[in-house]
């Protein structure tokens, strides 16, 4: 009871917390777009097309992490569910001589709840090292096409460049 009490409560701090981040991200995301816009309207327009394009990108991928979050709280809830059940039960478990049952559950649901963090993990991970790359390969052919055709200066390339990496890879 102690460890579901503090899972769900880590688990709501962490909600309230990714929250907060996405709104400060918003707001990071929104003045990083309006500094752009007024450098060069242009190449935010291509940008933000670039972002549209890596958000599609990477549905997937999150919809696979948000899966695999729900998969491993469903198990961690029926992880709980065993033991409270099979604590509750004890005497009358112990007097059948049933005990080795409960063991065999306990180890099941044990290892369905190892499977969904592995999973969770795997997508977390493979997230995170896969924008880094993707990134790489949207903004290489931005900064080319406005260098060649837009005769951009350097300096505001640059800084173009580095506000739309730090707008995607926040």
């Amino acid at each position: 009871l102690t460890n579901a009490i503090g899972i769900e409560a880590e688990n709501a701090s962490s909600a309230v917390n990714s929250g907060f981040r996405i709104v400060a991200m918003c707001v990071q995301a929104a003045v990083y777009m309006l500094l752009a816009l007024f450098l060069n309207p242009y190449v935010t327009l291509f940008a933000l097309a670039a972002g549209v394009f890596l958000v599609v990108t990477f549905s997937g991928l999150v919809s696979f992490s948000r899966r695999a979050g729900l998969r491993s709280t469903q198990a961690n809830e029926a992880l709980q569910t065993v033991v409270a059940d099979g604590l509750a039960g004890i005497k009358p478990l112990r007097a059948m001589a049933r005990e080795q049952r409960l063991g065999i559950l306990l180890e099941h649901e044990a290892e369905n709840l190892a499977q969904a963090q592995r999973q969770m993990i795997l997508s977390k991970e493979a997230l995170a090292s896969i924008r880094e790359p993707v990134l790489i390969l949207a903004l290489a052919p931005l900064i080319y096409a406005a260098m060649t055709y837009l005769d951009m200066p350097f300096e505001q390339l640059l800084i173009l460049a580095f506000l739309f990496y730090r707008t995607i890879n926040s």
